[in-house]
């Protein structure tokens, strides 16, 4: 079986630092953020969690901001819990893999050339 995903979208908010500690008492750091990946139209938009581990949640951590375009490869994550009312939650997360940061070009701003110089100031 395979579970990978792959998205385009921008980050919603600051990137979030975690500390976990296991059972057998590692601790780990974690980044977790959001990202909303666009539809059809305004209204198909969809919001991932994403949760980073260790060296990727450092650069997560260090290169991304709010607003910053993100391709994640990741795998497909759910975890069914109780709430505080004693009803079931179904909790999906995208576990990053990799990711990009996608940079926008920069706009030219100089003036085209023309093909050849016209004699006597024409």
């Amino acid at each position: 079986m395979l579970n990978e995903c792959y998205f385009v979208g921008n980050l919603t908010k600051e990137v979030e630092e975690r500390n976990v500690k296991t059972a057998d008492g590692k601790e780990y750091g974690l980044a977790q953020f959001t990202i909303a990946v666009n539809g059809k139209s305004d209204k198909d938009t969809s919001f991932i969690n994403c949760t980073a581990w260790d060296r990727k949640a450092e650069l997560a951590l260090r290169i991304l901001s709010k607003g910053d375009q993100v391709f994640i490869k990741g795998a497909l994550h759910n975890a069914m819990y109780k709430n505080n009312k004693n009803e079931w939650v179904l909790k999906s997360d995208l576990l990053v893999i990799s990711f990009f940061k996608i940079e926008k070009a920069e706009a030219k701003k100089e003036e085209p050339e023309p093909p050849f110089d016209f004699p006597n100031g024409i």
